[in-house]
Parts: C-alpha cells; sequence; structure tokens
C-alpha cells in the first residue's frame, strides 16, 4: 500500500470514533463553540459564505448552518463525508450546508474571492506544504474576510486528553465519556505516533503566527487551545 492509501484508510476507520468526541468529549464541544463564536463576532448579525476546510464529519459545518450562514464543507475521508450528511440530513436551517469530497492535497476547487470566512481545524498539520495552503486560501477569501486555523502543537497524549475530560465533567457523566471515547484514544496512537515522527507537522504558537503574516493576514492573535493545540485568528483587508 502507498503512504497516502495507508493514510486515507485511516481517517475513513478513524471517522467514527471521531464523530464521538463531538457526543461525549467536554474540550472538543468547548472548541466548537469557541471558532464559531469567532464568525459570529465577526459576521455582526450577518449571514456570511463560510468554507469549512477538512470538515470532518460536519461539527463546524453543521452548527454555523445553525447560526444562518451559508457554508460548504469539505474533506477528504469519504466515511467522514458520508457520516456528515447523515447527521445533516434532519436540519432545518434556513441555508442548508453543502458537504463535498475533496482532496484537501490539491487546489481547492473554488474560483478567487468566494468566501467572507474560512475555518480549517487540525488539518494543517496533514498537509506537506503549509505555505502553499495559506496562499491557496488567501486566493478563495474575500477581501476582507476572516480565517480561523486550529493545529496541533504538541503531540497528542492519553494522560493529557483524559485530564483535560477530567476537569470538565463530573461524576458519573465523567466515567460514561471516558468509556465511550476509548476507540477514540485507540486510533489517536497513531496520530502521536505520525506526529514525534514528524509525518504529521506541529506549529508552535509563534510559528502559526508567523504562516497567518506571512500570508498577509492582519489583526492576527494566536494563543493555546483545546489539548495539545493552537488558535489562529486573522483578518485579511481590503
Amino acid at each position: 500500500m502507498k503512504n497516502r492509501e495507508l493514510e486515507r484508510f485511516f481517517w475513513n476507520q478513524y471517522a467514527y470514533s471521531y464523530d464521538r468526541l463531538g457526543k461525549y468529549y467536554r474540550p472538543y464541544q468547548k472548541l466548537v463553540q469557541k471558532v464559531c463564536n469567532y464568525i459570529d463576532e465577526y459576521a455582526q448579525g450577518q449571514p456570511l459564505k463560510i468554507l469549512d476546510i477538512g470538515c470532518g464529519t460536519g461539527n463546524y459545518t453543521i452548527e454555523l448552518a445553525r447560526r444562518g450562514h451559508q457554508v460548504i464543507g469539505i474533506d477528504s475521508s469519504p466515511t467522514m463525508i458520508s457520516i456528515a450528511e447523515r447527521k445533516n440530513f434532519n436540519q432545518t436551517s434556513k441555508y442548508p450546508p453543502k458537504i463535498l469530497p475533496y482532496d484537501l492535497n490539491q487546489s481547492l476547487p473554488f474560483r478567487s474571492e468566494s468566501f467572507d470566512a474560512i475555518i480549517s481545524v487540525h488539518v494543517l498539520y496533514i498537509l506537506p506544504d503549509h505555505e502553499r495552503f495559506l496562499v491557496e486560501l488567501r486566493r478563495i477569501a474575500r477581501k476582507p474576510s476572516i480565517v480561523v486555523v486550529v493545529n496541533s502543537s504538541t503531540p497528542l497524549t492519553l494522560k493529557g486528553a483524559i485530564a483535560a475530560q477530567w476537569r470538565m465533567s463530573k461524576g458519573m457523566d465523567r466515567l460514561r465519556s471516558l468509556l465511550s471515547l476509548i476507540s477514540t484514544g485507540f486510533w489517536n496512537i497513531f496520530i502521536s505516533m505520525q506526529e514525534r515522527h514528524g509525518s504529521y507537522k506541529l506549529t508552535s504558537a509563534d510559528e502559526l503566527k508567523g504562516l497567518l503574516l506571512s500570508a498577509g493576514l492582519k489583526r492576527v492573535r494566536v494563543y493555546e487551545v483545546y489539548v495539545g493545540s493552537v488558535i489562529g485568528i486573522g483578518q485579511w483587508v481590503k
């Protein structure tokens, strides 16, 4: 098997476990709300056209559509897309989101200046060329627009993931949620190995800030978030 075929196999197998994060993992639920709140603060009550790159099982895409935005989500994993479409089927959003399969290693299939906002959560580390990715974002972003990028800054650890959930839950809810996430932890061992071996490219807060600034983004803010991750928010201006 070629590396890309192994990669595709992994993300398809991981999809069902990943979707459990949105149901049971409090730090993940908090991150979804945080990212979507940044978009809403920028929107100031206006519906935006948004691209969610690496939408996974649709958690961010569906939440932003629920808040009244026009959202397109794209992902390389057919299984992730299938789960997202199933979750999206009964949504009653004013603008039903579009969820599309697409190889994220290719140039993005959109015209220049197509989106008011772009989000990309835990996708950057799997891409071989971060600078090229940011150039593509700049091409498809309108001016003005906002970009929110979340990337891993340190390798995943089971201890860190459990500690974060432990702090944010109580009693039997704490136990039930941790038991429900056992399979997710198993698959995350692979991600952690790739991060430690350098196959997945982590970024410190300073490195992510440098990437965003080099792409011409203004009003850049970067700080630690979630578990072993950093979030960067910036705007392209006229």
